[in-house]
């Protein structure tokens, strides 16, 4: 809980490994990270620094670049993590509200086989 909350301390390190974007085919490095909670999500997550404030103060402290897939709602100071936005940048979702477009990511997702959707409550 303490982790959770305290997003001042950042530490993390380059594995020096990269996983393959599955719709870009994007080189992205994998990088550790304190703040990742073992019991978060359902295992490993694809940090979004200009919509996540963890994942922007993560990418700040270690001069990793944040891809802008707000456009406009992005001031380049700080996450907006509002889902009340339009995705840019974004190859097959971009100029789409992003509620509709996570929607089709999980459904492309499951189309290529190669995750499945999880709720948790």
């Amino acid at each position: 809980l303490e982790r959770q909350s305290d997003i001042t301390s950042i530490t993390g390190c380059f594995t020096g490994a990269y996983a393959i974007h599955p719709f870009s085919k994007r080189k992205l490095p994998i990088w550790t990270a304190e703040y990742v909670l073992a019991g978060y999500g359902t295992g490993a997550i694809m940090a979004v620094p200009c919509g996540d404030e963890r994942d922007f103060a993560f990418a700040h402290h270690f001069n990793i670049p944040i891809t802008n897939i707000l456009g406009d709602d992005f001031n380049g100071k700080e996450a907006n993590s509002s889902k009340d936005v339009t995705i840019r940048n974004s190859d097959f979702i971009s100029d789409m509200p992003a509620k509709q477009a996570m929607k089709l990511v999980n459904d492309k997702v499951l189309e290529m086989g190669i995750g499945k959707v999880v709720l948790n409550w």
